[in-house]
């Protein structure tokens, strides 16, 4: 005959042996790994900071807010009003619903420069900096884009509500591994990310494309 209370209590014993060891384990962990193992953490359960978060929401309204907007100058002239950070975040919603494998910082500032990574369909990184303008971008972000593209070794991917110099496009143009993504592109990664469901998408219908000069405006 079976005895309901030697079975409760041999369950509950190993839950609580497995808690221990589990602890034990993440301890040591902690001690060997540091803040890296902390991190690691985080990102796979995507955990976000509470002004994240936010800022996450506030990016995917104006997703729907630029859907009903008619003409291009108008939405980006939105685009330029908006918060930098949301627009760093409508960025990231926007390759992500197009099926790309995003990355996200654990905060906006102190970032190296980066303010997220994206993998590309065939498998490369792709830094991406995403910069809310009103005129005339700086061809020095350019320059510190570039440098840092280069010492990583990737892609990267420059995205931006303002124009593009004569300059900063000869920068981008003499790196091959750069693309800028502006103006009608940029308003294209916008468009067709309001017509996908994030990680739905299996191919691109956008003529916005990373790794390669396409996208440069």
């Amino acid at each position: 005959m079976l005895d309901l209370e030697q079975i409760t209590h041999g369950i509950s014993t190993g839950i609580t042996a497995s808690n221990f060891w589990f602890a034990v384990a993440l301890g040591l962990g902690y001690r060997i790994f540091g803040r890296s193992l902390i991190r690691y953490i985080k990102r796979s359960l995507g955990w976000r900071k509470p002004g994240q978060r936010r800022r996450a929401k506030a990016a995917k309204r104006v997703l729907k807010r630029l859907a009903g907007i008619d003409h291009d100058g108008a939405k980006l002239a939105y685009l330029r009003r908006i918060d930098p950070f949301v627009f760093e975040e409508l960025v990231l919603e926007a390759f992500e619903r197009r099926g790309l494998k995003v990355q996200r910082n654990e905060r906006y500032t102190g970032d190296g420069g980066i303010d997220g990574r994206i993998w590309s369909r065939q498998g490369n990184l792709n830094l991406v900096q995403a910069k809310r303008y009103t005129k005339h971008i700086n061809a020095q972000h350019m320059r510190d884009f570039i440098e840092l593209v280069n010492r990583s070794g990737c892609y990267g991917v420059f995205v931006h509500t303002g124009r593009t110099g004569s300059l900063s496009r000869q920068l981008a143009q003499a790196h091959r591994r750069i693309t800028i993504v502006s103006g009608a592109q940029l308003l294209q990664l916008v468009a067709s990310a309001n017509n996908q469901q994030v990680h739905h998408s299996k191919k691109p219908q956008t003529a916005v494309t990373i790794d390669t000069q396409d996208a440069r405006a």
